[in-house]
């Protein structure tokens, strides 16, 4: 990306947490657009928004890139949304690539099977928020496997 676009993406973020305060989280989703070398440059600039984390940094599946920018930031990651069932997810877990799993139980395989990739997870001491973008009924089982 060319530097005004990275100067934006903090500008954007600068103006949210200044808005929103110091004690609201804030997480930044780079929706995996981003190469594993603007992924650790933009996030170099986010350190200092005390974010609660950035979500899909690099490409879903990029394992190592993920685990290298871990290792490259304080800040936490997230990722997992496009994964699906708990093979998907075995890599990234075994390799505690990211802080925060995102199983989507639209995708990942419902219900059972996010309990499963948490069940994975906390055996890793990872943390697990469900991704759901889809509408009221992924809302409900979203809740329902939260609780």
């Amino acid at each position: 990306e060319p530097p005004h676009v990275i100067q934006s993406v903090v500008e954007n973020v600068r103006k949210v947490r200044e808005a929103a305060g110091p004690t609201v989280d804030i997480a930044v989703d780079f929706h995996g657009r981003t190469s594993p070398a603007i992924a650790r440059r933009l996030a170099n600039k986010l350190e200092e928004f005390n974010l609660m984390f950035l979500e899909e940094p690099v490409l879903p599946g990029d394992t190592q890139a993920l685990k290298e920018l871990q290792r490259t930031t304080t800040i936490p990651l997230a990722a997992g949304e496009r994964l699906f069932t708990r093979w998907g997810f075995q890599d990234i877990i075994e390799q505690q690539a990211v802080s925060v799993l995102q199983p989507d139980i639209s995708h990942c395989g419902g219900i059972a099977e996010a309990r499963k990739i948490a069940a994975m997870a906390e055996s890793r001491n990872m943390c697990v928020a469900p991704h759901c973008p889809l509408g009221p009924i992924a809302l409900a089982a979203s809740l329902q496997f939260a609780a």
